[in-house]
This record gives structure tokens, C-alpha cells and sequence, in this order.
């Protein structure tokens, strides 16, 4: 048994060499993954910089193109305005037709349009041979040796050649054309349309030009978009493979945090149930040796036992043989036949108790084993649960990756829909405002028809007063008042003058009340009692708002110091209730709706809301947020009802190592049907019912127990 525990506690041995290697492993690649998560965040913005530089390029590649584009039809539509233009023209002067062997010049030799409207009616002659050397044809000589043409510089000269002219013909720059005996005018309007002709072929031509250059270069930005839109394409995907690179490195990161806190969790099981083995294994070898010992003794007493038995007999036959010889011999010889009796009696009691005491430690031994082989298989089964954790690891990351993608898309559609609720909150800004500006006006001007019709009726009763008339009769017309003696005009000025200035101070005036200095009196003390109920109410005010500031700044002061300390006792008790991750509480911004939002986040997760939660997860957040609460501001006492049902073994022994910190300050009264936090209470209450119907309540303080056993061991 020695050499089995001795095997199984260098086995552990082992096996805890091992896992500290792999925790060291997972340590440097936890290192590892850390570095590759500020390397994806810094790939992340170098290429943000440069999917905004791209998207800056495109922008202002958009904007040329947009101008070329302009430029472009503004040019094509020129082109085919001259084009048809210049074919209206054409249509307009049609060629006729010529004989065979003749065709006109301009559909023999390919030439621009401005050459091609120079030519005009030349006449190609299609049917002969045309060289510089040919031979004249009998009967004809060349038209150079018939035919002068001579050119003068103005008609004058041209008309004096006229009479001298023998041959030949004379040309004028104006159109003039002067034969032997004629003269004639070239009519400056063909020649016109002709230079019209020729200059809009001519601009043609160079819209042409120009609208190719155009096209060139509208191709030529096309390309450069489209370079530009592959450079931002490449620079968001680029983007968007840092983004996942730097998700998948944190969750690889915290996976490998969640593995090395299971690898230390299984170190410190191992390295217990080593200390525990040991210990066993200690206290077997004492008990062994105290078991030699009783053993040793157990020997001596059947030895002394049976010394005695034998002496007993034998003394019985004495007494047996000397029976007859004296009687009080025999008394003495059964009294001590019956002390052997009893000595023998007590000998076999104690080997019964020493036998008992060897099939006890048997049990514990059988036990211990049992107990060995239990963590066997919790190890077997974390390995199992760390090879699962590796494919949940492979999975996450693809969720992960997908999850980005949506959550980019929801971006987007966010980010447009923000834009169009901006844009419809300053219509309604706007709306609003020109609203009030309406309201005002609208206001401004009931006030002013109001005050022009308190005049006016004070202007009707100050003429009734003057013309004594009564006030059911109406006003006479002006015009119809005649007066006396018509004043002059220096006169009129100065009565009219006169008379608004006693209207003036009729009006200031008003009528005469004989009781005003009493009324006077009075409305006095009813100011003075109003004034100084008026400064009572303002120092009354001014105190209750100076200690209604005090309140809220010490409530405020008091709050927010308070939910700090919450907040950071949260993110501690989340942390070890489930050894890593990150959680927090915030205040709402909106004032409309106020209120404390609690963010969490397990290892290896990424939560958008506590609806995503597992039951368990919520369990374990709630706790952490009551304890924090109790850490903060303690209570005497706390009642817990069944908040470890969703918690799994590891779980709930962390939940009850949580309630230990705080037992010193808070008692705490769980209801639960856990084994593991029934066996972390002090005390025990348990609630029965018999078959007659009646509960029945049963208490067991767990410490009492422990004395008790203590005491039997």
C-alpha cells in the first residue's frame, strides 16, 4: 500500500511538472498573441490612413471625371452641331452630275473636311492619264500657251487692263474677273458662303480633334478611378483583414488566459490532492504503526491471557483435587477461576476492538482510492473539456469573423441612417424656428393693432370732449365743419400746435380722482407689506436653493463615489467569479431616460447585451454585483435563494470562496440544493416532511461536527 501511494504521489508529481510546462507554454503564446493583437491594431490604422487616402484619391478622381464628362458632351454636342450644319450646307449646294470619265475632286482624294470644302467644284478627270511630260493631242496645245491669267491689286488697275487686254484674263482681290471686252463681278455673297463653308468645315475638324483629346482623357480617368477604386477596394479589405486579425488575436488571447487559468486551477487541484494523499499517506503509516503497536500489545495480553487460562485450569484441578480437603480453598480457587474468566473476556473485547480499528483504516484506504480514481477522471475529463475548448476556439473564430462582417454592414446602414436623422432634425430645426419667428411676429402685431385701437378710441373721446357731443351720436365729417374767418397759414400752425400740446397734457392729466391720496396711502403700506413679504420669499428662496444645490452636489458627490467603488469591486468580484474578463457599470447619458447600464464581457466572449448571457453567466453576474454592493456598503445580513442552481462545480466553488471574504461583515442565509456550498456552510437547516404530513426542521452545525470527529479520530 506504501509503494501504491508513493507511485501515485510521484505520478502527481509528474503530471504537475507537466501542466506548470504547459502553463508556461500557454504563458509565452498568450505573450505571443498579445504582441499579434498591437500588431493587428497598428496594421489596423495604417491601413484605415490608407483605405482614407484611396477614398480621398476616388473622391477627387470622381470630381474630374465629372468635369471631363461635362466637357465632353458640351464638345460632342458642338460636333454635331456643326456636323449637321455643315451638311445642311452641303445639301443646300448639291453638285450635279458629270459625264462619264469626270468626277468631281473631293470624292477622289481622302482629305479633311476643311480641305475637302476647299476644293469645292474641282473636277477630276477620271477616264485619261494625266502626266507632266504626256504628248499634246493633234489639234490641241496646252492652255498655259492660250490661257493668261494675270492678278491686279485693285479693280482700278483691273478695269485700266481692260482696254489693253489682247488675251487672257484679269483678277481683282475683290472678285473682279476682266476678259477682252468683258468685266465680270464674282458675287461676294457665294464667295461668303463659300469662306463660311470652308471656316465651319474648318471647325469641325477641330471639334473633332478636341473631342477626341476629350474622350482620351475621359478614358484616360476612367482608368485612374478605376485604379483608384482597386487601391481603396484592396486598402478596406486589408482593413478588414486586420479587424479580424486583431478579433481573432483577442480571442485566442483571452481562450489562452481562459487555459492557463484552468491549468492553474488544475495545478492547485493537483498540488491538494497531492498535499492530501500525503497527508493519508502520513497518517496511515502513523496509524500503521499505531496498529503495531496495539498489535504488540493485543499479543502480549492473549499471551497473559492464555498463561493465565492454563494457570486457571490448572489451579481449577488443584482445587478440584484438593475439594475435599477444604472448602474454603475451593471458594477461593472459583473466585479465581472467575477473575481469569473475566481477564480472558476482556482480551478477546480488546482483540475485537483492535480488529475493528484495522477495518476502519482498510475503509479509508479503500476510499482514498476511490477518491485518487475521482481525480483521475476530473483530470481525463478537463483534458476532454480543454480539447473541446480548442474546437470551440476554431468555431468562435469563424463566428467571430462573421460577426465582423455583419457588425461592419450594420455600421454602414447605421452611419446612413444617423445621416438622414441629422438631416431631418435641422429641417425640423429649421421648421421650428421659422414657427417662432411667425409666432412672434404674429404676436408683435396683435399687440400693435390693439395699441392703434386704444388710441383711436382715445383720439374719438377727446374730439366728443372738445365738441361736446354725447356718445350715441357720431362724429361729424371734417370737410363738413365750417369755420368763421379762415386763419392763415402761420396762424393755423401755431393754434394746431397749441392744441396738441393741451391734448398732450389733457391726456397726461386724465380725469381727477379726489380720493387719490388715500388710495395713495394705502396702495403705499400694501407696497411696503408686499415688499417685505417679497424679500422674505426671495431669502427664503435663495436658502432653499442654496441647500437644494447642497443636496444635489452631495448627493451627486456621494453617488458617483459610491458607484466608483461599486464599479470597481464589480470588475474585481467578476474576475474571480469567472476568472478573467472584464465588466463595469455606466451611467446613462440620456437625461430623459437615466439609468445604470451594466456592460460585462466573459473570457473569450463577446457580448452586446446581458440578453446574450447564458443562465449561468447571469447568475454569476448578479452575484458579483450583490457582492460588490455588500463590499461597499455591508449589511447585517443577506438571503440568497437558489443562485447557484445554474452554476456548474467549479463555479459554485469559486461563488462560495466569494461568500467567505464577506462573512466577517454580512451573514448569509442560502437556500440551495448544491452539494458544494452545503458542504461550505457553518450551519445547516433542512426542512423534512413525514409521512403524516407534519415538517419537521433539523439544524447541524457543521463546526460541532467537525469537533466530534476530531474528537473520535
Amino acid at each position: 500500500r506504501d509503494e501504491e501511494l508513493a507511485a501515485t504521489a510521484a505520478s502527481l508529481g509528474k503530471e504537475r511538472s507537466e501542466r506548470e510546462r504547459e502553463r508556461s507554454r500557454i504563458a509565452a503564446e498568450l505573450a505571443r498573441a498579445r504582441e499579434k493583437v498591437a500588431e493587428a491594431a497598428r496594421a489596423a490604422e495604417g491601413a484605415a490612413e490608407r483605405a482614407g487616402a484611396a477614398r480621398n484619391d476616388l473622391q477627387r478622381i470622381d470630381g474630374d471625371l465629372a468635369l471631363v464628362r461635362g466637357q465632353t458632351a458640351a464638345l460632342r454636342e458642338a460636333v454635331d452641331r456643326a456636323d449637321a450644319e455643315l451638311a445642311a450646307r452641303e445639301d443646300a449646294h448639291e453638285l450635279p452630275p458629270l459625264p462619264k470619265g469626270f468626277a468631281w475632286l473631293h470624292e477622289r482624294i481622302a482629305s479633311p473636311d476643311a480641305v475637302r470644302a476647299a476644293l469645292g467644284r474641282a473636277v477630276a478627270v477620271t477616264g485619261g492619264r494625266a502626266s507632266e511630260d504626256a504628248p499634246v493631242p493633234k489639234g490641241c496645245r496646252r492652255v498655259a500657251e492660250a490661257v493668261a491669267v494675270f492678278v491686279a491689286p485693285d479693280d482700278a488697275t483691273a478695269l485700266a487692263a481692260a482696254t489693253t487686254l489682247r488675251a487672257g484674263a484679269v483678277i481683282a482681290p475683290s472678285g473682279l474677273l476682266v476678259l477682252p471686252g468683258l468685266a465680270r463681278i464674282v458675287d461676294p455673297r457665294q464667295r461668303a458662303e463659300r469662306d463660311a463653308t470652308t471656316q465651319l468645315a474648318l471647325m469641325a475638324a477641330r471639334l473633332h480633334e478636341e473631342l477626341i483629346t476629350a474622350e482620351r482623357a475621359q478614358r484616360d480617368v476612367l482608368a485612374q478611378r478605376v485604379d483608384a477604386e482597386r487601391r481603396r477596394e484592396a486598402a478596406d479589405q486589408r482593413l478588414d483583414d486586420t479587424q479580424t486579425a486583431r478579433g481573432d488575436a483577442e480571442v485566442a488571447a483571452d481562450r489562452l488566459a481562459t487555459a492557463e487559468a484552468d491549468v492553474r486551477d488544475l495545478v492547485r487541484m493537483q498540488e491538494a490532492s497531492a498535499a492530501a494523499i500525503e497527508r493519508e499517506r502520513t497518517d496511515l503509516l502513523t496509524r500503521r504503526e499505531k496498529l503495531g503497536r496495539d498489535g504488540e500489545i493485543a499479543a502480549a495480553a492473549r499471551t497473559v491471557a492464555a498463561n493465565l487460562f492454563a494457570t486457571s485450569e490448572r489451579e481449577e484441578q488443584t482445587a478440584v483435587d484438593a475439594h475435599n480437603a477444604a472448602s474454603k480453598r475451593a471458594e477461593e480457587a472459583r473466585l479465581q477461576a472467575a477473575t481469569m474468566e473475566e481477564r480472558r473476556s476482556a482480551s478477546v473485547r480488546v482483540r475485537d476492538a483492535l480488529s475493528e480499528q484495522v477495518s476502519a483504516t482498510e475503509r479509508r484506504i479503500a476510499e482514498e482510492d476511490e477518491r485518487h480514481r475521482a481525480l483521475l477522471a476530473q483530470e481525463r475529463e478537463s483534458r476532454g473539456r480543454l480539447e473541446v475548448a480548442q474546437q470551440d476556439l476554431g468555431r468562435a473564430t469563424a463566428d467571430a469573423k462573421e460577426a465582423a462582417r455583419s457588425v461592419e454592414l450594420a455600421r454602414e446602414r447605421a452611419l446612413a441612417a444617423e445621416g438622414s436623422r441629422r438631416e431631418s432634425e435641422q429641417r425640423l430645426a429649421k421648421a421650428r424656428e421659422r414657427l417662432a419667428e411667425l409666432r412672434g411676429e404674429r404676436g408683435k402685431l396683435a399687440v400693435e393693432e390693439e395699441r392703434a385701437s386704444g388710441a383711436l378710441r382715445l383720439l374719438e373721446e377727446q374730439v366728443r370732449a372738445e365738441l361736446g357731443l354725447p356718445e350715441d351720436e357720431p362724429l361729424p365729417d371734417p370737410a363738413s365743419i365750417a369755420l368763421d374767418d379762415e386763419p392763415d397759414e402761420k396762424e393755423k400752425t401755431s393754434t394746431v400746435a397749441a392744441l396738441q400740446r393741451l391734448r398732450r397734457r389733457l391726456i397726461a392729466l386724465e380725469p381727477v380722482n379726489p380720493l387719490a391720496a388715500t388710495e395713495l396711502a394705502e396702495i403705499g403700506q400694501r407696497h411696503d407689506f408686499l415688499s417685505t413679504q417679497k424679500a422674505d420669499l426671495e431669502r427664503a428662496m435663495a436658502d432653499l436653493c442654496a441647500l437644494a444645490d447642497d443636496l444635489a452636489r452631495t448627493i451627486a458627490e456621494q453617488f458617483s463615489a459610491t458607484l466608483q467603488a461599486v464599479d470597481r469591486e464589480f470588475g474585481l468580484f467578476f474576475q474571480r467569479l469567472f476568472n478573467g474578463g472584464q465588466a463595469s457599470l455606466r451611467t446613462s447619458e440620456d437625461p430623459e431616460d437615466p439609468g445604470i447600464d451594466i456592460y460585462a464581457r466573459p473570457p473569450g466572449k463577446r457580448i452586446g447585451s446581458l440578453a446574450q448571457l447564458s443562465g449561468g453567466e447571469r447568475a454569476l453576474t448578479a452575484t458579483a454585483l450583490l457582492l460588490a454592493i455588500l463590499r461597499v456598503r455591508p449589511a447585517p445580513f443577506c438571503v440568497l435563494d437558489e443562485v447557484d442552481a445554474a452554476l456548474d462545480e467549479r463555479n459554485v466553488g469559486r461563488f462560495t470562496q466569494a461568500l467567505r471574504e464577506l462573512t466577517d461583515r454580512t451573514q448569509f442565509v442560502v437556500i440551495t440544493h448544491n452539494r458544494g456550498t452545503i458542504e461550505a456552510a457553518d450551519m445547516l437547516y433542512g426542512v423534512s416532511m413525514d409521512d403524516a404530513g407534519v415538517s419537521k426542521v433539523i439544524s447541524l452545525r457543521l463546526a460541532d461536527l467537525d469537533a466530534e470527529r476530531e474528537r473520535a479520530g
